[in-house]
């Protein structure tokens, strides 16, 4: 939670608090107790709260369409989500922001940024707030809230892309903007967390083997980062910090392949050259060397946002100054829910769009309640197809018919010539629809193809994974692995490494063949080698995974 106050030398930070709420079984109880809490905890006198909406139930899609008058843009909009939505249009409330005019087949249309969210999803978060005796005055996504702040805590430049890369625990979504418009954004699955899953479990040194648990996992995360692939330090449980950055490498890669494919899509679509800076947010942003391996990774200049810069403080706030730098990276929604009020975009506002005024010493209170863990929305009604005989048949009536109905219209009230042109205006909108359907079945028809192959392809590293698990489970101390082979069609598994010495190498053979998960072990190869002026073995083995 933060409080903003519009004061003459500029927008203050006069409060900031937060409460953890984790592993309560009603989690809108708990949320709704841990607002009151810090209400009361901060004496908090305002009733109204900016906050935002987030996680797989909200649907964000640029679209375009033909130029209408504004009464209708909602409509069409939701017209048009029924084919991309996961779930009932019935039930969905839409907002929009028009992002400008643009001319598509020498026809003038309106670019228009979504966004849907499920009306169930709105009023678990507006009744949660509501029942901790707080309303709520504006509900947005967090792209919006997050570009508010970045607009004032680090200028971007004109015409360049910026990309915004906020990483929590559990997830982190990739968000670019240019000249103040949203372009793309997309949320992914790998995230802090998952850096600390690699490092729990066994650990395999050069002579030693070591156990961690999560809390000593996340405690080496923290205090070494990612480290230089030519680091020759070592932890304080004489862990080498190669062998860190080793073990982090897979989700290292799995997150800089997630970056790289939104990077590549959204050149793709928007025809653009370059990203130009990126920026890092979230709890995660602050671990160890983490901009400077995005750097590497993209040659594009990562730096990890201040979102306190160019706001001024309170005293009171100033004399919090440790506590506040520590929570920063977990303040920054909320001060964009601040500093911005929603006025982008605001999913429970009324179609008006009226800006709102900061009065003169007004405090503005936001909420950031995107990292609960809700209940998850039940999806099981999906829709599915593209429904178009509603106005196929009108299509199909002869233009003579429009003529006729028309003119007799005239000969009734001059007020038939709008309505012509409105009915004009709406088939030439159904005809683009139905034509853009037809890419959109195309587009789907090789997306299924492709779905196709990426489960073969996750279905592989799954075994890889599984069968890399239970190999370092039983590998004895020692021995080091240099590469895993698997043959999806026959089971068939290949390893090679090396040892101290022949007698060692033997070691992994019976090890192997003890185990109850593999058969028909080889030994393939071992001979002598020299690494580093010592005489050690090489092996290579096969088997078959059971």
């Amino acid at each position: 939670m933060v409080e903003i106050q519009d004061a003459p030398q500029g927008m203050l930070l006069t409060k900031f608090a937060v409460e953890n709420v984790v592993g309560q079984e009603n989690a809108s109880a708990a949320i709704a107790a841990a607002i009151k809490k810090l209400f009361s905890s901060q004496n908090i006198e305002g009733k109204e709260v900016f906050t935002a909406l987030t996680g797989l139930s909200v649907s964000i899609r640029r679209i375009r369409i033909p130029e209408i008058p504004d009464s209708e843009i909602r409509g069409a909009i939701k017209w048009e989500a029924k084919n991309y939505l996961p779930f009932p249009v019935d039930n969905i409330h839409i907002d929009y922001s028009i992002l400008g005019k643009v001319k598509e087949n020498n026809v003038n249309k309106l670019d228009v940024l979504a966004v849907a969210a499920p009306q169930e999803e709105i009023n678990k978060i507006t009744g949660t707030v509501e029942s901790a005796g707080i309303k709520i005055a504006g509900l947005t996504i967090a792209p919006f809230a997050m570009w508010d702040l970045l607009k004032i805590c680090a200028k971007p430049v004109e015409n360049e892309v910026t990309a915004v890369i906020d990483i929590g625990s559990e997830a982190a979504s990739i968000n670019l903007f240019k000249n103040n418009i949203l372009q793309f954004t997309r949320e992914i699955s790998v995230a802090g967390e998952g850096l600390t899953k690699c490092l729990t479990g066994t650990i395999v040194a050069d002579n030693f083997q070591l156990n961690l648990n999560r809390d000593q996992a996340e405690a080496i995360k923290i205090k070494y980062g990612i480290p230089a692939e030519t680091s020759v330090e070592k932890t304080g449980e004489g862990i080498p910090l190669s062998q860190i950055r080793a073990a982090m490498k897979p989700t290292l890669r799995r997150l800089t392949n997630e970056i790289q494919r939104s990077f590549d899509y959204y050149k793709e679509q928007f025809l653009e050259e370059k990203i130009g800076k990126i920026y890092l947010s979230g709890g995660s942003s602050r671990l160890l060397n983490l901009d400077t391996f995005i750097t590497e990774s993209f040659g594009i200049p990562a730096e990890v946002i201040n979102p306190l810069q160019n706001l001024k403080l309170s005293p009171e706030v100033a004399a919090q100054e440790n506590e506040l730098n520590h929570l920063a990276p977990r303040l920054l929604l909320a001060l964009g829910l601040a500093v911005g009020r929603t006025q982008s975009l605001n999913l429970i506002r009324v179609p008006a769009k009226k800006k709102v005024k900061l009065a003169a010493g007004e405090a503005i209170h936001a909420l950031d309640l995107s990292k609960i863990s809700w209940p998850k929305i039940d999806l099981s009604a999906f829709k599915t197809g593209i429904k178009i005989k509603n106005f196929t048949k009108f299509l199909e009536t002869p233009s003579s018919i429009w003529i006729l109905a028309a003119a007799l219209v005239v000969s009734l009230t001059l007020g038939g010539f709008g309505y012509n042109y409105y009915l004009h205006r709406k088939a030439d909108y159904y005809r683009q629809v139905l034509n853009d359907k037809k890419t959109f079945l195309a587009d789907l028809k090789s997306l299924l193809a492709r779905r196709q192959v990426i489960q073969q392809i996750s279905e592989q590293e799954t075994k890889v994974k599984e069968t890399l698990g239970k190999i370092a489970s039983i590998v004895p101390t020692g021995i080091t692995l240099d590469s895993l082979e698997y043959k999806n069609n026959t089971r068939e598994a290949l390893i090679s490494g090396s040892c101290e010495s022949m007698q060692k190498a033997g070691e992994i053979v019976k090890a192997v063949e003890s185990s109850p998960y593999f058969s028909g072990v080889k030994l393939k190869e071992i001979k002598k080698i020299t690494e580093a002026g010592k005489i050690r073995a090489a092996f290579t083995l096969s088997f078959h995974v059971d």
